[in-house]
C-alpha cells in the first residue's frame, strides 16, 4: 500500500509493488513502489500525478543538474512538438483517422499505415455517343444510371445490363411531292400523321365502296370563277375555263392554283403578231407596214427573217444651220449643244425658244466693255459725229457705210432675199428651212431632228436656237468638236474673278456646320480659327474656336466679303464686318480670310448664315 505524506511514522513500512501509481488530490503526495525491471522500486507521485523514480537497482537516485533542454519542431509540416512544462518536454501524439490511417506502437516504433488504395483512376465519355459516366468525387468514379424510355425494357444479370426494345418494324418516313397541298404533315415518335380533307364548298368527300379510296366530287354545275389579269390588273372574273392554243404561247402552273401563259415570238405568220395605231384602229398590220416614212426620212427593216428591228433615218436638210461667232467671226455651223460655263454668265428663256445670255460685270473691271479709238491711232475731234470722235462705235460704222451700200443690191427694199440669182422663195411660213436643190436655195418644212440645245452650267435653257453670237471681253466661244462649242466665260468686264457663295446651315455646333457647309469650290475650306492650319499671322491677333477662317488658294486679297444672316425664309440680314475694328482679316500670303465672332448672336449666331467671297484673278 502506499503511504501519503501524512501518514509518515518512525517505525518502518513495508511497501507493496503496485501496477500503477496511486491517485492524489491537492496537497496530497504519495511513496509507492511498483516492479521495473524484476525489481522493487521506490515512486513519488505529486498532487499534479507527476510521477517520480527515486531508487534504481534498489539505490536511492540523487538529482543531478543535468542540461535545460527544450524542444522545436523543423520543416513546414505539422507540429509534434507542443510545449515544456517545467523539465517536462511534451509532444502531441498520434492517432489515426479510424478509417483510412492506423497508428501502431512496436517496441521504439510507431508505424503509421493506410490500407491500399489501388491506382489514382478517373473515367471519361468517348464521343459519337450519350455519355454515361458523369464526375468523381473522392476516389469514388459516378456513373449515370439508366432509365428505360417507351418500348424499352432492362434486364440486370450479374455482371450484365440487358436493353430489351419492343418490335417497331422499319424506321419509316413520309413526305409529300408535287406543286399541290401537302397530306402529310409530320412523324411523332412512330406515328406517320397525315392532314385529313375537308369538303369546301360546291365539293363532297366519300369513301368508296371499298375504303381505300376517298372520292372528291363537285357540286353544282359552274364551279368557281376564273380571274383573268393582264401585268396584274383584271381583266375579268367571272371565267370558269381558258384554252390557250397557237404557235408561241404556253401555259404552265408555277404554283398551286396560279397558271403562267407566256407568249414568244417566232411563231410564224398570225393575228397575234398584227398591231394596231390605237384602240379604234379597224385593220391590224405588222409594224413596218403601220409605219410611214415623212419627207427626207427613210425605214429600213434589219435582219429579215430573225431577230428583226426598223431603222429610222433622216436624211437632207435636218434642221437650221447655227452659226457659232466670237466677236463677230464664224466658229462653227455644227453645232448641238452649247454650255456655258464660268462665273458672272446667267442664260435664260423669257421667251419660248429664245435664248438671253447675260453677261455680269465683275471684279475690278467695271460693268462692262469699253470701246476704244485707240485702234485708229488718230487723236479725237470731240465731234461725236464726224470721225474720228469719241464715240468709236459710230465711227466705225461710218467707215464700213461704202461697204454696206455697195452691197445692198443684194437685199431688196423689203428684206427679201428673192433678187438673188440662185435663191427662190414662195409663200414662207414659221418653222421652214433654206434647202438646196437642183441649182436653187428654196424654203422647204424642215425635217427634224439636229435640234440646238443651250444650257447654263449643265442645265438646259432652251431645246432648240437659230443663232447665237457671242460678244464682250472676258467671253470666249470655242469650237470643242463633235457639233459642241464651249462658251468660257471669265466674269465679264476686262477683269476676271474667282467667287463663291457658300450656304452654312443652322445647328449648335459650329465644327459641325462648317463640315456640312455647301457651296465651298474646290480647294477651298472653312475652319474654326483655332485650327492647327490657321496662318500664324492670324492667330497672332487672337483667333480663336468662335472665329471662321475661309481659305482659297488665289494669293489675292478679296475685292468683298459679305456675310448674310438667314432669319428664316428668304429673310436676311447683311452682317457688318469692319477692317478697322478687326472684324475680318487677311494673312500675309493674302489665301486666308479670317471673320471674327461668326458664332456671336450679333453675327450669325446658330442661324444659317452665307457667305459671298469675290476675289479678282
Amino acid at each position: 500500500m502506499p503511504i501519503f505524506n501524512k501518514q509518515l511514522e518512525s517505525a518502518p513500512k513495508i511497501l507493496e509493488a503496485l501496477l500503477t501509481a496511486p491517485s492524489t488530490g491537492p496537497g496530497n503526495g504519495a511513496f509507492f513502489t511498483k516492479d521495473v525491471g524484476g525489481v522493487v522500486e521506490g515512486f513519488y507521485v505529486d498532487s499534479n500525478g507527476v510521477e517520480v523514480q527515486i531508487t534504481s537497482n534498489g539505490n536511492l537516485i540523487f538529482p543531478t543538474a543535468g542540461e535545460a533542454n527544450t524542444a522545436s519542431s523543423l520543416g513546414t509540416g505539422e507540429d509534434i512538438f507542443k510545449q515544456k512544462t517545467g523539465v517536462n518536454l511534451e509532444f502531441r501524439s498520434i492517432r489515426g483517422d479510424g478509417s483510412t490511417i492506423a497508428v501502431s506502437t512496436i517496441g521504439d516504433d510507431i508505424v503509421i499505415s493506410a490500407p491500399a488504395l489501388g491506382e489514382d483512376n478517373t473515367a471519361s465519355n468517348l464521343p459519337g455517343g450519350t455519355g454515361i459516366f458523369a464526375s468523381k468525387v473522392g476516389v469514388d468514379l459516378q456513373f449515370k444510371s439508366l432509365i428505360a424510355g417507351t418500348d424499352i425494357t432492362f434486364v440486370e444479370g450479374a455482371n450484365t445490363i440487358t436493353i430489351n426494345g419492343s418490335s417497331s418494324g422499319e424506321a419509316n418516313t413520309a413526305s409529300n411531292v408535287g406543286l399541290g397541298n401537302e397530306l402529310f404533315k409530320n412523324k411523332s415518335g412512330v406515328d406517320l400523321r397525315f392532314r385529313t380533307l375537308i369538303a369546301g364548298t360546291g365539293i363532297t368527300l366519300t369513301n368508296s365502296i371499298s375504303g381505300d379510296e376517298i372520292v372528291v366530287a363537285a357540286t353544282g354545275s359552274s364551279g368557281s370563277p376564273i380571274t383573268i389579269r393582264d401585268e396584274g390588273s383584271i381583266v375579268e372574273t367571272s371565267l370558269t375555263e381558258i384554252n390557250f392554243t397557237g404557235t408561241g404561247v404556253t401555259a404552265s402552273q408555277t404554283s398551286p392554283g396560279v397558271v403562267s401563259v407566256a407568249i414568244t415570238s417566232g411563231g410564224g405568220p398570225g393575228t397575234d403578231e398584227l398591231v394596231k395605231v390605237s384602240s379604234n384602229d379597224t385593220t391590224g398590220n405588222y409594224l413596218l407596214n403601220k409605219l410611214v416614212a415623212g419627207t427626207n426620212i427613210t425605214l429600213t427593216e434589219n435582219n429579215n427573217g430573225g431577230n428583226e428591228t426598223i431603222t429610222i433615218s433622216a436624211s437632207g436638210s435636218s434642221a437650221p444651220s447655227i452659226t457659232v461667232e466670237d466677236e463677230g467671226t464664224p466658229l462653227t455651223t455644227a453645232v448641238t449643244k452649247f454650255n456655258f460655263v464660268g462665273a458672272g454668265v446667267t442664260v435664260t428663256e423669257p421667251v419660248a425658244d429664245q435664248i438671253t445670255v447675260t453677261i455680269h460685270g465683275g471684279g475690278g473691271g467695271g460693268g462692262g466693255a469699253s470701246v476704244s479709238d485707240i485702234a485708229y491711232a488718230v487723236s479725237w475731234n470731240g465731234d461725236t459725229a464726224t470721225a474720228p470722235s469719241k464715240n468709236a462705235v459710230y465711227d466705225k460704222i461710218v467707215t464700213m457705210d461704202s461697204a454696206i451700200s455697195a452691197n445692198t443690191a443684194k437685199v431688196s427694199a423689203d428684206g427679201s432675199i428673192n433678187t438673188h440669182s440662185d435663191v427662190t422663195v414662195t409663200t414662207p411660213s414659221n418653222g421652214q428651212v433654206l434647202t438646196y436643190q437642183s441649182g436653187q436655195w428654196i424654203n422647204a418644212a424642215s425635217a427634224g431632228g439636229g435640234s440646238i440645245a443651250v444650257e447654263d452650267e449643265g442645265s438646259e435653257i432652251v431645246a432648240s436656237a437659230a443663232r447665237i453670237n457671242f460678244t464682250g471681253a472676258g467671253v470666249t466661244a470655242s469650237d470643242a468638236g463633235g457639233g459642241e462649242v464651249t462658251v468660257t466665260i471669265a466674269g465679264g468686264g476686262s477683269a476676271a474673278v474667282e467667287a463663291a457663295f457658300i450656304t452654312v446651315p443652322t445647328g449648335a455646333s459650329l465644327s459641325a456646320r462648317l463640315a456640312a457647309a455647301t457651296g465651298v469650290p474646290a480647294g477651298w475650306s472653312l475652319v474654326l480659327g483655332n485650327d492647327g492650319t490657321v496662318d500664324s499671322g492670324l492667330t497672332t491677333v487672337g483667333a480663336a474656336a468662335t472665329d471662321l477662317v475661309i481659305v482659297h488658294g488665289s494669293g489675292k486679297s478679296p475685292g468683298s466679303v459679305k456675310v448674310m444672316k438667314d432669319f428664316g425664309g428668304l429673310v436676311r440680314q447683311q452682317v457688318t464686318y469692319d477692317p478697322s475694328t478687326g472684324d475680318i482679316l487677311e494673312d500675309n500670303s493674302y489665301n486666308q480670310i479670317l471673320l471674327k465672332d461668326i458664332e456671336s448672336g450679333t453675327k450669325a449666331g446658330t442661324a444659317e448664315f452665307h457667305i459671298t467671297v469675290i476675289i479678282p484673278l
